[in-house]
C-alpha cells in the first residue's frame, strides 16, 4: 500500500527567487536564512486517496483489527512509511463522548485542542467508537 500512496511525483518549480550574491568573498554573508520564503516552491507529491478510501471501507470493523491490519502492511522502518502513519492517524479520531456530543484531540501531546475539538468529517472521515471500539464514519 505504501508504495500506491508514495509513487507520486513532486510538484512545484525549484528555482531561485533572488539574486545570488556577487560581491567579494569576505564581505559575503555567513549564514543564510531557512525560511520558507528563501526559493522554490516544491511540495511532496502524496497521493493519501486510496488511505482514505481503504480507512472508509473498514467502517464498522473493530479498530484494533483494522490497526493491526495497517501495521502489518505498512511499517515504520523509514520516513515515507512514518509519514504515511502520521496520515493514518490524523484521519482516525480517537474521541470522547462529553455531553452526548464527540470531541477529539483531549489531551494529545503536541496537539494544539486541549479542551478538545468537535469531530468534522472533512479533516476526520473515520472515528473509534468511545463505548464499543468500532470504527464509524464521521457524519
Amino acid at each position: 500500500m505504501h508504495k500506491v500512496l508514495c509513487e507520486h511525483p513532486r510538484g512545484g518549480w525549484r528555482g531561485k527567487r533572488r539574486r545570488r550574491y556577487r560581491g567579494p568573498i569576505e564581505d559575503a554573508p555567513t549564514r543564510e536564512s531557512t525560511s520558507r520564503h528563501r526559493g522554490g516552491t516544491k511540495w511532496l507529491g502524496e497521493n493519501l486517496g486510496p488511505l482514505r478510501r481503504w480507512l472508509l471501507a473498514q467502517v464498522g470493523r473493530p479498530w484494533n483489527l483494522v490497526h493491526a491490519e495497517l501495521r502489518a502492511q505498512i511499517h515504520r522502518d523509514s520516513a515515507v512509511r512514518l509519514h504515511i502513519w502520521e496520515h493514518a492517524e490524523h484521519y482516525v479520531a480517537r474521541v470522547v463522548e462529553i455531553d452526548g456530543r464527540l470531541y477529539y484531540g483531549i489531551g494529545r501531546r503536541g496537539s494544539c485542542h486541549r479542551s478538545g475539538t468537535p469531530l468534522r468529517a472533512r479533516s476526520t472521515p473515520v472515528y473509534v467508537c468511545p463505548h464499543t471500539g468500532i470504527l464509524r464514519r464521521t457524519r
